[in-house]
């Protein structure tokens, strides 16, 4: 009976050891694809007509022949002030409901919305010469199902960027960077890990 009772037991145990592992390989699965397949990124940055900045952020789905769900992102800014970021009001302004924050879609290729951020601030960090230190922080949620009952897995992106003031000289910033042409509106910056 005993030898009934362990054997039960380590048939038991091997199969519940069986399930985690499909779990655990199916949700690093999961997060594969919104690590390699999604890709996020700064498009255009605009000045709005009541001295905002408008930014543009593309999506794309590296693999359109595979089934990726996206949760659209929520967007964070932030701008440096010294040694420290300090948050500054984002506003989503993408037009399409469909692509609002929040909304879950089939991403098959390269899609864009827009994001408004307010910067007020005078007094910031100038990692480039004559430009804003600024960041970016985009999170959203990866899927291979619309409704997923398990798996997803979390993206979060972070970038950072030089900004050009509104109002700024662009004589002043071509001279002082060494920009052949007009200054840029934004420089991206590489990541940090």
């Amino acid at each position: 009976m005993a030898l009934v009772l362990v054997t039960i037991d380590l048939l038991v145990g091997t199969y519940q050891n069986h399930l985690i592992a499909a779990k655990r390989a199916a949700q690093a699965e999961i997060e594969r694809m919104a690590w390699f397949y999604v890709r996020t990124d700064v498009d255009k940055v605009t000045y709005t007509a009541d001295n905002r900045y408008q930014f543009t952020l593309w999506i794309e789905n590296l693999f359109p022949e595979r089934e990726v769900f996206v949760m659209m992102p929520s967007v964070q800014g932030a701008i440096q002030i010294g040694s420290q970021w300090q948050e500054v009001k984002t506003t989503e302004a993408t037009r399409d409901p469909r692509l609002t924050a929040g909304s879950v879609i089939s991403l098959t290729g390269r899609i864009t919305v827009d994001w408004i951020m307010e910067i007020t601030k005078s007094n910031y960090f100038q990692a480039f010469p004559g430009y804003m230190h600024v960041q970016l922080h985009s999170q959203m949620l990866v899927s291979p199902e619309l409704e997923p009952k398990e798996h997803v897995a979390q993206r979060d992106d972070v970038i950072y960027l030089h900004l050009k003031p509104i109002g700024s000289n662009d004589d002043y910033l071509r001279t002082i960077n060494g920009f052949p042409r007009e200054a840029p509106m934004f420089i991206p910056t590489v990541p940090r890990w």
